[in-house]
């Protein structure tokens, strides 16, 4: 049989075969974060979709699901291959859908259980899971805002001389990248913060935010201090809706000398704004990539680093921003080709290219 005479779940296995899926996934980590937005996607269409053929098969009868099916289809009916788009389109709004069923009772059954309950007593983040859960409950899965997560570079101790653990100066730069990232879309009620006694931190802390938010779009920026070289690194941990697991890589490190931070306000003050124009900046492009993505909004996060000349200040965002925006980019290389294929398999022909067009855009604005 031709490929061209496969359906859109062995189109899409044909496209992401073994060696060929392993080459892209090696590829994408290369790349950048920002292609692990396409990637999860893609990963969570690829695992199972043999032994779903079936079961798709039989939804295909069902009355409802060729009433969404044929709405899918109108909504696109302007494209050529509008069928193969429609079953796509639904395809992942279902996965979707049941993720966040499955997420929502998971967590009200875990929460009902005491013994868990008092395992969540270290839970990091200073809104309680309950909160989340409700919220979730309350979210469309095609209208998910991508949720930020800025955390502590160590745990709460009152004995604690290291002025960034200051709950007043963690409050203080979380408080100025929410007013900061406001302008470019991102609400404030999508930042969340961690509590003012945290128990733990880094991996720990990711593991427990995973586990209670695995089904949201997250991007958790996790600081961690080495007095020793007497630096601060910037590493973040993110997923998607279609995540099957989260993305870490570390992105920034930063000079930062604690014992010179007390003796000198005015080098403590630089600190802390140079590590609020990291997150601010990390916050900006990420959000850029997700909102592209899914709703093919173009990214405007590079006016508001033209605004405040963040680029020219910091040469290393400038870098980073250019690696986040190219990873979703095509040139000549077979490399770059083969993730315009799979986008265009997962997106559709329409939305790649805009894609496409919108972060060529903004690459010839920073450059």
């Amino acid at each position: 049989m031709g490929y061209e005479n496969l359906g859109p779940l062995a189109r899409l296995d044909a496209t992401l075969a073994s060696s060929k899926l392993e080459g892209f996934l090696k590829n994408s980590q290369k790349s950048g974060c920002s292609w692990f937005f396409i990637a999860s996607a893609v990963i969570s269409l690829v695992s199972g979709a043999k032994t779903r053929q079936n079961a798709f098969a039989q939804l295909q009868e069902d009355e409802a699901f060729q009433q969404r099916l044929q709405e899918a289809k109108e909504k696109y009916k302007d494209e050529k291959d509008a069928d193969e788009r429609a079953f796509r389109t639904l395809l992942k709004q279902m996965q979707r859908e049941f993720h966040k069923e499955e997420a929502i009772e998971r967590i009200q059954n875990d929460l009902d259980k005491m013994e868990l309950q008092l395992f969540f007593k270290d839970w990091p983040l200073k809104t309680s899971i309950k909160a989340i859960n409700d919220l979730r409950k309350t979210q469309s899965i095609d209208n998910c805002p991508l949720n930020i997560i800025i955390g502590k570079h160590t745990i709460y101790s009152p004995n604690n001389n290291s002025i960034l653990s200051y709950e007043s100066q963690y409050c203080d730069i979380v408080d100025r990248v929410i007013n900061e990232i406001k302008s470019i879309g991102v609400e404030a009620t999508n930042v969340y913060r961690f509590c003012e006694k945290n128990s733990i931190t880094g991996g720990p802390a990711i593991a427990y935010i995973y586990a209670m938010m695995s089904a949201l779009p997250c991007v958790v920026i996790m600081p961690k201090a080495n007095h020793l070289d007497k630096t601060l690194s910037v590493n973040v941990s993110l997923w998607t809706q279609d995540s099957i697991f989260p993305y870490h890589r570390s992105l920034f490190t930063i000079e930062y000398d604690e014992n010179k931070a007390i003796d000198s306000k005015e080098y403590f003050l630089k600190k802390k704004n140079e590590l609020i124009s990291h997150y601010t900046t990390i916050c900006g492009v990420f959000n850029d990539i997700h909102m592209l993505i899914e709703r093919q909004v173009k990214p405007h996060f590079c006016r508001y680093s033209e605004k405040d000349s963040l680029f020219a200040d910091f040469p290393q965002l400038r870098a980073f921003a250019i690696k986040e925006y190219s990873a979703l980019i095509s040139d000549i290389n077979n490399e770059q080709s083969t993730r315009v294929d799979i986008m265009t398999e997962i997106m559709g022909r329409k939305e790649a290219e805009f894609i496409q067009g919108a972060i060529k855009e903004v690459l010839n604005e920073i450059k």
